[in-house]
């Protein structure tokens, strides 16, 4: 009986100079049923990390006052997880569960009479892993929004991602916004 490299999966083999198989059944039923537990761990680790990833959304909640050209939203409320340990509602970020690369999005809605050109960008542990995006889109002469989405590689478990926002309007500006932001795990290291 001799045994595969990669996961000591039995089979049947004939020692030589003898021509005919040395096995009997019990051979093949090994093998069998060694291939099978095989798959069904190659299709456990599939059925995780491609049909269920880890993902997280969360929110702002109610639209929250505000005043200045540079914000960081606290997100307090989730409304997507199939990973109870990714969002952090007392810290207000999402927490990173392994080393890996994310998708990652966030949407912000500024509301002021003379806002302008809101941008987004991406913290990690409150420092920038992108540059600020394009100004978003003004709706009206009251509104505006920021949005962003990348990939992020990190190496980190645990680490606090979250986003921050900057408009081009008066710095004395007071204003309400309501923000989201979601990760999706691609891929762990």
């Amino acid at each position: 009986m001799g045994t595969t490299p990669n996961y000591d999966i039995p089979y049947p083999e004939c020692a030589p100079p003898l021509r005919e198989d040395a096995s009997d059944i019990a051979d093949f039923r090994d093998l069998a049923e060694a291939v099978d537990d095989a798959l069904d761990v190659v299709y456990a680790q599939a059925a995780q990390e491609v049909f269920n990833p880890a993902v997280c959304r969360m929110a702002t909640g109610a639209a929250v006052a505000a005043v200045g050209q540079n914000l960081v939203p606290f997100y307090n409320t989730t409304s997507v997880t199939n990973d109870l340990n990714m969002y952090d509602v007392v810290n207000g970020v999402i927490r990173i569960i392994e080393p890996g690369r994310y998708w990652v999005g966030t949407y912000t809605s500024l509301t002021a009479l003379g806002m302008a050109s809101p941008r987004a960008r991406f913290l990690l542990n409150g420092a920038s892993v992108s540059n600020f995006q394009t100004p978003g889109i003004v709706i009206d002469s009251n509104t505006a929004t920021a949005q962003a989405s990348a990939v992020i590689s990190v190496t980190q478990t645990g680490a606090a991602f979250s986003s921050g926002v900057r408009h081009s309007a008066s710095a004395s500006l007071a204003y309400t916004y309501t923000s989201r932001i979601w990760c999706l795990q691609l891929e762990a290291y």
